[in-house]
């Protein structure tokens, strides 16, 4: 993994050795570098340090805000910074002052350390050492070349390089040193305004200082250079209109010079500001600097009552919520939370010190009761009140009043369609029509917004139908009632009216643009499906939990016993007979028709993939073709794939038949139990479940799996409250039903069981009856009613549920892949998808029924026959 280097290019032009990011940040954060100074990455062509991804989230912890100084940081005037500079004197902060010129892109890092300033790095050419020592003619601007040339040859400092070449002295550089911060500091109070971001940092005072500037001096000297005459009158009228008392108990007095001290205590002594004129060769501006200097580091202090006293002349009269920063017709909720701010600040719930104070106090508590009780009417109302006094309105125009609140509840309603909030939309349109009660737009939108919010059944559509008619007659020579009659009507479904209402809309008015729009969009098939996808899924969301939870479970049912099945065998363990194999049958026939009558008995008792097997395991040599790697042993499913022979089955069984027969005059009992042997059922078949097919009597799990459906079936049915579902027979849908599941009963291979006749039909009825009622009256009913009868997508969300369904118990998955799919598709189709047709066409669940039965029991009769 590759490090990331940084190399600084210096203000003398020079590259720093490769640092790493760390480092950078270091230096980033120390004030030694600037996020606008030019660095390379890796050796690439230098950009600012802002523009480097590594280095852009420290540039920005370092760089000031733009936004209103807040007493900490932001963009800041020559007063507040010395209202900053104060405090840092006061509460003796260390760390670093980041300042940035915005309009001259200059920037600068101040370091104080317990409320000193002791170095102020900048980036700022004009007052770097080596203009200093040229202006101040201690060097030639050759020898700063030189100077220059021998710091980036040994790598050392400017006045390093300048002291060990002669050119200038220790003493000099040391000077030239505090006058250069000195020159920092001037520029920085010079400007109108700047901005600046503190960060408190212990480990500014580690390093050794450059020159040490106390925060008093700091203060006098960014006000004395950066404080204009206006700010100087305005911050003297606020301080002599108030009484001048010196706190004795001031920290800051151990800042000021003896002889401040003793001007401070004669102001003191007489209560007055007079003696800081007095001071020989002092002006008033002088003295009206050291005064706010004095009051910034709270050397004078107020009293509570004199505060609370000016406090309470602000609230007096319409500049009141102006003092308090309340907007004109605010709402309750920001008239109370800015009273409650002010009432905090200045403690006007707390205790008093003296009976002047509470005197005060009391009258600012019962005037905040009254602001408190400015915000009556709604939002709206207030709005409209600003925006009459910002066009300069009369607020006692009540015409002009109501106009403007009817306009803004309109673009409130129009606001709220948008966002689909539509409670919001129908009360504006509804307090619209309070004011204006002719107003055909908001009547019309009022009607619209309140059938949008309801829950669009066919009492709402009746209600919305009604007073749109009503609205219609009422405006008979406008469209706009037309217009939303039909998207009414289209919304609902009622296609055939919404289009017949646009045509009378079109005959009023024949280019009217929103009613052709509307009729191209009953013609926009895409736009038709799409609707109904996502009225499905909308309308079908509060029962998708219902089925997809009962299928899942289902299916997890079946996985579980899926996966038992193929470990765990079934208690019987032999196929059964139709009739035993008596040898003394074949022995009685003439010799010609013995071969004809062992054939036949065999062919009416085992399939052919058995006796091909068995004719194997007595001696016969396989076909090539059919032999496949596997366990050969008798108890387990032959290792041959007979579907590999295609057409050579019948003549494989014939070759299979002559050899058995041979064997069989040989010795007949060997050839029988052979044959009983091979009937052991095959491990891929021994799948509960799947065993239903033979031995239905013992296969619990297939009672239990229909049952479970069955029951699921029908609670479904009652969640779903199927009242479009007609329990009637649908004759002629019936009929059809009933010739469709014998067609299909006779297309499937005959079923044969040894179950007890009762027991087996019990077991069959009750296999429809569970697969009909899950599949079809429950997952398909609620497909069907989530896309309004549309029986697209239903017929193949059911399809491929009973695929999933039935491979999980048959065993199809034994076959090549295409049979296997062909097979999966058949069963899902014939007896998934078709039923959902049936329910579909004929609203009745009675035809799949039939179907179902149909096709279940035609192979069970074949069988039986």
């Amino acid at each position: 993994m590759s490090t990331n280097l940084f190399q600084w290019v210096t203000p003398m032009g020079h590259v720093t050795s490769p640092l790493s990011l760390e480092d950078s940040s270091d230096l980033l954060r120390s004030g030694r570098v600037f996020p606008a100074q030019l660095v390379s990455l890796n050796g690439a062509h230098p950009v600012p340090a802002f523009h480097q991804r590594e280095l852009s989230q420290i540039c920005q912890s370092v760089s000031p805000p733009e936004t209103p100084f807040d007493g900490k940081e932001g963009r800041s005037s020559a007063l507040e910074l010395g209202q900053l500079f104060a405090r840092f004197s006061l509460e003796r902060s260390t760390g670093r002052l980041f300042v940035r010129h915005s309009e001259s892109g200059l920037l600068f890092a101040m370091r104080f350390a317990s409320g000193q300033l002791i170095e102020v790095g900048a980036f700022d050419p004009s007052t770097y050492l080596g203009q200093l020592f040229i202006q101040q003619q201690l060097i030639t601007p050759s020898q700063l070349v030189q100077a220059i040339e021998y710091a980036g040859t040994d790598k050392t400092q400017l006045g390093r390089a300048c002291i060990s070449l002669g050119f200038v002295s220790e003493k000099t550089l040391n000077r030239t040193l505090a006058e250069q911060m000195f020159a920092r500091i001037r520029k920085i109070a010079c400007f109108p305004q700047v901005d600046v971001c503190f960060q408190e940092d212990s480990n500014a005072a580690m390093l050794p200082p450059v020159a040490r500037i106390s925060g008093y001096s700091l203060l006098e000297i960014t006000l004395g250079y950066g404080l204009p005459d206006s700010k100087i009158r305005q911050y003297m009228q606020d301080l002599l209109a108030r009484p001048v008392q010196v706190d004795r108990q001031a920290a800051a007095l151990r800042m000021i010079s003896a002889e401040d001290r003793s001007i401070l205590k004669r102001i003191d002594a007489i209560s007055s500001l007079s003696p800081l004129t007095e001071r020989g060769g002092w002006t008033q501006r002088d003295g009206a600097l050291k005064a706010i200097a004095w009051d910034m580091i709270s050397l004078f202090k107020v009293p509570k009552s004199f505060i609370l006293t000016r406090e309470y002349s602000r609230l007096e009269g319409d500049q009141a919520l102006d003092h308090l920063g309340i907007r004109r017709f605010s709402s309750p909720a920001d008239i109370q939370n800015a009273v409650e701010n002010y009432a905090k600040k200045y403690a006007i719930f707390a205790p008093s010190v003296d009976p002047d104070e509470e005197h005060v106090k009391r009258a600012i508590r019962a005037r905040l009761k009254e602001i408190s009780q400015l915000g009556e009417g709604s939002e709206r109302e207030r709005r409209v009140y600003q925006r009459m006094q910002q066009i300069g309105a009369d607020i006692r125009d009540e015409d002009l009043r109501k106009s403007m609140l009817f306009e803004a509840c309109i673009q409130e309603g129009e606001a709220a369609l948008k966002r689909q909030r539509y409670q919001v939309a129908r009360e504006a349109y509804a307090e619209a029509l309070t004011l204006q009660p002719n107003d055909r737009g908001a009547a019309l939108h009022e009607v619209w917004s309140g059938f949008l919010e309801s829950g669009r059944q066919q009492a709402d559509f009746d209600q919305a139908h009604q007073r749109f008619d009503q609205l219609a007659l009422r405006f008979p020579n406008s469209p706009q009632p037309l217009l939303f009659l039909a998207r009414l009507q289209r919304l609902h479904g009622k296609i055939s009216e919404a289009e017949s209402t646009l045509r009378k809309l079109l005959e009023l008015s024949p280019n009217h643009v929103e009613a052709q729009a509307e009729l191209r969009l009953l013609f926009n098939r895409e736009y038709d499906k799409k609707k109904m996808k996502v009225r499905a899924f909308s309308q079908g969301s509060k029962e998708a939990g219902i089925w997809m939870t009962a299928l899942i479970l289902s299916f997890a049912l079946t996985g579980l016993f899926l996966g038992v099945g193929n470990f765990v065998a079934h208690p019987r363990s032999i196929w059964p007979e139709s009739s035993p194999i008596d040898a003394s049958v074949i022995n009685q026939a003439k010799p010609a028709d013995r071969l004809r009558a062992f054939n036949q008995l065999l062919r009416s008792n085992y399939d052919t993939e058995l006796l091909i097997t068995a004719s194997y395991q007595l001696g016969l040599s396989p076909h090539p073709k059919l032999r496949v790697p596997g366990d050969n042993s008798k108890t387990l499913s032959p290792p041959y794939r007979f579907e590999r022979l295609e057409g050579m089955m019948m003549r494989e069984l014939s070759r299979s038949l002559k050899h058995l027969f041979t064997y069989f005059e040989k010795d007949a009992a060997a050839v029988l139990a052979i044959l009983r042997e091979s009937r052991v059922i095959p491990v891929h078949l021994r799948v509960i479940g799947n065993v239903e097919h033979y031995w239905l009597k013992d296969d619990l799990f297939g009672w239990a799996r229909k049952i479970a459906l069955f029951l699921i079936g029908l609670i479904g049915l009652i969640r779903l409250k199927p009242s479009e579902i007609d329990f009637s027979p649908a004759v002629g849908m019936s009929l059809l039903a009933i010739g469709y599941g014998s067609v299909v009963g006779l297309l499937s291979p005959p079923f044969s069981s040894p179950t007890p006749l009762p027991m087996l039909v019990g077991m069959k009825a009750l296999h429809s009856l569970s697969e009909i009622s899950f599949f079809t009256c429950y997952l398909g009913l609620a497909f069907l009613r989530g896309f309004k009868w549309n029986p697209v997508i239903p017929t193949i969300a059911v399809t491929a549920a009973m695929v999933a369904f039935k491979i999980s118990y048959l065993n199809i998955w034994c076959m090549e892949m295409l049979p296997m799919l062909l097979t999966s598709l058949q069963i899902g189709i014939f007896i998934g998808g078709i039923p959902i047709l049936l329910l579909w066409k004929s609203k009745s669940i009675i035809p799949p029924l039939l179907a179902h039965l149909a096709l279940t029991f035609v192979p069970l009769i074949r069988g039986l026959s």
